[in-house]
């Protein structure tokens, strides 16, 4: 069991173990619902939160000046992601 604080706006921040566990990835929707028990939050998967991470990872294109990546994957990666949006 892990404790986490509530943050001014009432966010949390979900533990790493616990994260990793539940398979939740940065960038994903979580469902809140109120149980008997508590809170619960369960991880919402879908095609369209697929698309979004996929995308999520061009949103630091600055990080290609840390680590840089061949620029044909990226041009491979960007023609899959928008092949995705479009059909």
């Amino acid at each position: 069991m892990s404790t986490v604080r509530v943050r001014e706006k009432r966010q949390i921040t979900i533990p790493s173990d616990i994260g990793i566990k539940a398979g939740i990835e940065p960038n994903d929707i979580l469902e809140v619902e109120i149980t008997t028990g508590g809170i619960l939050l369960r991880p919402v998967r879908s095609v369209t939160q697929e698309r979004v991470n996929k995308l999520m990872k061009f949103a630091g294109a600055g990080q290609s000046l840390i680590n840089p990546i061949d620029p044909d994957e990226s041009v491979r990666l960007l023609r899959e992601d928008r092949d995705a949006w479009t059909h």
